[in-house]
């Protein structure tokens, strides 16, 4: 009968105890010195706009002769990606609101007249 050494293998069975090959380092801290949390480090193109900018915008792109045209500049420009594309959504806005008023005076007029039509048999 073979006996176990203290790996637990038989000495007669010719086999290896296991060894790991692998040694894991300490960790090492990443070499980029930490950044503070509103500072942005990328391409300025894509810095992102904070939510005062948004509201500001909002009330720019309101005044209707001066914030449309600077809506309009802003919806071409790319110097500011993200400007850039909040214009853009404005204006989708502003499609959107003139169709859908368009479809409801339509709307409007094709029950308005037969609305006043019911009502003026009923007097």
């Amino acid at each position: 009968m073979d006996q176990n050494n203290q790996n637990g293998f038989s000495q007669n069975s010719g086999q290896v105890p296991y060894q790991q090959a692998y040694q894991q380092s300490a960790y090492q801290p990443p070499a980029v010195p930490p950044v503070a949390p509103d500072t942005y480090v990328g391409d300025p193109r894509f810095k992102p706009m904070g939510a005062w900018a948004y509201a500001g915008y909002s009330l720019l792109y309101s005044l209707v002769p001066f914030g449309w045209i600077v809506a309009i500049v802003h919806a071409v420009d790319n110097n500011n990606i993200t400007r850039r594309n909040f214009a853009r959504g404005f204006w989708c806005k502003v499609l959107i609101g003139i169709i859908l008023g368009v479809l409801v005076a339509i709307l409007a007029a094709v029950l308005g007249v037969s609305v006043f039509r019911a009502l003026n048999r009923s007097w």
